[in-house]
């Protein structure tokens, strides 16, 4: 049999509201028990706070609203790693090992977090297109393009305000 090999993990995660955060991240730390070979021997899990945006220099410069992070720190055994394929023995240290384990991790971490960025700036012009499918009516968003149903002639329009008045002159950031 294969030596047990015992890891520290962390795990973070990123969204709303921070009671679902917190059962999302027992559920993702259950399920890694499940797996075969694995098993979970402690676990921590961190109360949510809210994500702040920071300057360069580390400042806080406010917080994004409605948004929590958290974290779990979790401690595992898992019977040898046999999901090496080759070459079929070799020696590592436990600090190397730490170190692949912890670029792994960044590595997911960054890739969350871009998804995680990439939803909320959906959810953002889902809602935009909402302010505007109240206002102009009937909006078809299919795979072909956007389609705006023309207003009635008694359907009141208002002007809109500042940089997008006239849609032909919209200027970028």
């Amino acid at each position: 049999m294969a030596e047990k090999v015992k890891a520290l993990l962390i795990f973070e995660i990123l969204g709303k509201p921070p009671e679902h955060i917190v059962i999302t991240l027992e559920q993702l730390i259950d399920r890694l028990g499940e797996n075969k070979g694995i098993k979970v021997t402690d676990r921590k899990v961190h109360e949510p706070h809210p994500v702040e945006r920071k300057d360069d220099k580390g400042d806080i410069i406010d917080k994004v609203e409605g948004l929590f992070s958290t974290f779990a720190e979790v401690e595992v055994e898992v019977d040898g790693l046999n999901l090496l394929l080759e070459p079929a023995e070799f020696r590592l240290k436990n600090f190397e090992l730490t170190n692949l384990l912890s670029e792994i991790v960044v590595r997911m971490h960054k890739y969350d977090e871009i998804a995680k960025a990439i939803l909320i700036e959906r959810d953002g012009l889902v809602k935009e297109l909402e302010k505007l499918k109240g206002r102009y009516g009937n909006i078809n968003l299919s795979q072909g393009g956007v389609g705006v149903r023309e207003p009635s002639a008694d359907e009141k329009i208002e002007e809109p305000a500042g940089k997008y008045k006239d849609s032909a002159k919209i200027e970028k950031d």
